[in-house]
């Protein structure tokens, strides 16, 4: 019975990744084309590598009762990937809009590139657990997930307000 339930929980986490993996891949193409698809593709690389390094590196080791390479790839994640993200859309500020209330308040047309790739980063990051959990991801943290990646999707389609609701995100994940 153990061995049935644990196959059935591994194909409804195999279904849900497939289902979050086109919610994800098709905003990104929707709002940005092939080439924004290939950036949460790119994203979900990396977000897997880093956490298998730190998997090898801590082996079953936990950190705050979650698996030390998950807890870890979550500082990269937060600490690391979008602080570098945000930094680089507030360099390239001055040449997209007029002022930091034209920059909260517009579209995506005149965003800088690192504020769509908040949005990928965290497409990435989510999605990586689909695959590295093996045996699958708890209800609410599947929840967390899904809801995650349905507020990137709605954000990358918004007519106004792209830099305030991307920095929002971003927020969230480094909190």
């Amino acid at each position: 019975a153990t061995t049935e339930v644990y196959m059935a929980t591994r194909l409804l986490n195999v279904a849900l990744a497939a289902s979050a993996t086109a919610a994800a891949m098709g905003a990104a193409y929707a709002t940005r084309g092939p080439l924004a698809a290939a950036s949460v593709a790119g994203w979900f690389a990396l977000h897997v590598t880093i956490a298998k390094m730190y998997e090898s590196a801590c082996g079953s080791r936990t950190i705050a009762d979650y698996p030390g390479w998950s807890w870890l790839a979550s500082l990269w994640h937060g600490l690391l990937a979008m602080p570098i993200l945000v930094s680089a859309t507030v360099l390239l500020l001055p040449t997209t809009t007029a002022g930091v209330d034209g920059f909260l308040r517009e579209g995506w047309e005149r965003m800088p590139w690192p504020l769509e790739h908040v949005h990928y980063a965290i497409f990435g990051y989510m999605l990586k657990d689909f695959v590295l959990y093996p045996a699958g991801i708890e209800v609410g943290y599947l929840v967390h997930h899904l809801i995650t990646i349905a507020g990137c999707t709605l954000c990358l389609h918004l007519p106004a307000g792209a830099a305030l609701t991307t920095l929002n995100g971003a927020q969230a994940e480094v909190s």
